[in-house]
C-alpha cells in the first residue's frame, strides 16, 4: 500500500518549488546581472567567500546597513551589517534594492544572500508579527499566511507567537495569556469600584466580601494583592491600573 504524502510535506515541496522558481526568475534582473559580472566576474560566492566579502566592506557607522541571514553573520550576536558605499557596494545596494521593492518583495538579508551566493529565498509558510500593547482593540497577534500551508503550520506559528507575547510582554502578558478565572474577573471589577482606597484597605475589605478568595493578612499579602490587582484590571481593561504602590505600602 502505497503511503500518502502528508500536507506538510505537500506544503514544504510547494513552498521549495516557488523558492526556485522566484530565483530563476531573479537571475534576469539587470541589476543582480550587473553587480555579478562587474564585482564577482560573472560569479556567484560561497557562503564562505560571501562573509569574507562583507568582512571587508564593513565600516562603523555603516552608509548603508543591511539585515543578514543567519549564515553570512560573521560575529557572535550579528544579525546586521554596515558597509561603507564604495562602487562595489552600490552596485549590491541596486541590486537589493530591486529585490526588496514591490515587484519581488523579498527579505532583505536573503536578497543580500542571494545576489551574492545565488541561493534561492526561504519561503516561510506563515509569517508572524507581535505587537505587545495591552488595550483590547490593539492585542493582536498577526499572522501572514502563505497560500498552501497547512492547519498544523498555521496552529504551530501561532503557539510561536503567543511564546514571543509572553517574553516581551512579562508579567501581565503571561497573566494575559491564560483564560480570565472568576476571581480574576471580579477582581478587576473591585478595583475599578474602589479607586480612592490604599491597596491595604482595599485587600482588607475584599477578604471580607470575598473569603472564598481572601489573601490573608501574611507578610506579603498586600504585594500579592496589588499585583493581582494590577494585572485582573489590566487584564480586562488593557490599561494600567494608575495606583501602583503596593511595595511601598506593604513597608509602612
Amino acid at each position: 500500500m502505497t503511503k500518502k504524502p502528508s500536507s506538510r510535506g505537500d506544503s514544504e515541496a510547494l513552498r521549495r518549488a516557488r523558492s526556485l522558481i522566484l530565483s530563476v526568475e531573479a537571475e534576469s534582473v539587470p541589476e543582480v546581472q550587473t553587480f555579478r559580472e562587474e564585482v564577482l566576474g560573472g560569479q556567484v560566492l560561497s557562503v564562505a567567500k560571501a562573509r569574507e566579502w562583507l568582512r571587508a566592506h564593513e565600516v562603523e557607522p555603516g552608509d548603508y546597513n543591511t539585515s543578514l541571514p543567519k549564515d553570512l553573520r560573521f560575529r557572535k550576536g550579528q544579525k546586521s551589517v554596515g558597509l561603507k558605499l564604495t562602487p562595489e557596494v552600490l552596485k549590491l545596494v541596486g541590486a537589493v534594492r530591486v529585490l526588496i521593492g514591490d515587484r519581488w518583495q523579498w527579505e532583505q538579508g536573503q536578497a543580500v544572500r542571494f545576489v551574492l551566493c545565488g541561493t534561492p529565498p526561504e519561503i516561510a509558510p506563515v509569517g508572524v508579527a507581535v505587537s505587545v500593547n495591552w488595550h483590547p482593540e490593539h492585542d493582536r497577534i498577526t499572522l501572514e499566511i502563505a497560500r498552501g500551508a497547512t492547519v498544523e503550520e498555521v496552529i504551530s506559528a501561532f503557539r510561536r507567537a503567543r511564546r514571543m507575547a509572553d517574553k516581551q510582554g512579562g508579567h501581565f502578558a503571561r497573566f494575559r495569556s491564560r483564560q480570565a478565572t472568576q476571581k480574576t474577573l471580579e477582581l478587576a471589577v473591585y478595583v475599578a469600584k474602589t479607586p480612592a482606597l490604599k491597596w491595604k484597605d482595599r485587600m482588607v475589605k475584599w477578604n471580607a466580601e470575598f473569603p472564598k478568595w481572601s489573601y490573608g493578612d501574611g507578610k506579603n499579602s498586600v504585594s500579592r494583592f496589588a499585583q493581582d490587582g494590577n494585572a485582573a484590571y489590566k487584564y480586562v481593561t488593557g490599561r494600567s491600573w494608575p495606583q501602583r504602590k503596593a511595595r511601598r505600602e506593604a513597608t509602612m
